[in-house]
């Protein structure tokens, strides 16, 4: 199945950036453990980013890959928001890149969002290794949760645990120890 990265990145950044109004606060009860509003959340999953160069044989094989999704609060303990995923791997036998894009919704125990365990779910398209070892696209959905501790003033660690099933291949469990989140 062929489909445009682009389109669909473009459709999800631009849903979640149409409700902002950063220049004012639309709800007063979104109160966090300093007082302040937070409405958006940028979380960046160091678990999975990073660049590694590596030798295989008397090849090099690099892969960078990065993670990032935003969030926005629409009551006082319910986000909703996207996620996208880059990947490149050059040299060896396997060269290409993907993008993996989803939505999610969170629901946070507290109204204190820096603070508090959530639950996630999530559904989107996500990259595979077909039979001919080439990239292909497949319909994935998550469930997940996690811990959010306050680090600095708008700071926080968020380990993350997710159950994922993506196409036709067997559950996978994933978790994110490295999980840092920007609120403002």
């Amino acid at each position: 199945m062929k489909f445009s990265f682009a389109a669909l990145f473009t459709i999800l950044m631009v849903s979640s950036f149409a409700l902002a109004r950063p220049a004012q606060r639309t709800n007063p009860n979104l109160m966090t453990s300093w007082g302040s509003e937070e409405e958006y959340e940028i979380q960046s999953s160091l678990s999975g980013g990073g660049y590694e160069s590596k030798k295989q044989g008397t090849t090099t094989v690099s892969t960078l890959q990065a993670k990032i999704s935003m969030a926005k609060s629409l009551k006082n303990n319910i986000q909703v928001g996207g996620e996208v995923e880059f990947s490149n791997t050059s040299g060896g036998s396997f060269s290409g890149s993907y993008f993996e894009v989803a939505g999610f919704g969170v629901y946070n125990f507290s109204t204190i969002l820096k603070d508090t365990f959530y639950v996630k779910g999530g559904a989107g398209l996500y990259n595979t290794i077909n039979t001919r070892q080439e990239n292909e696209n497949k319909f994935g959905f998550f469930a997940g949760g996690g811990k959010r501790f306050p680090l600095w003033n708008q700071i926080t660690y968020s380990p993350e645990a997710r159950i994922w099933k993506i196409g036709d291949q067997d559950i996978t469990f994933s978790f994110y120890f490295l999980n840092l989140s920007l609120f403002f």
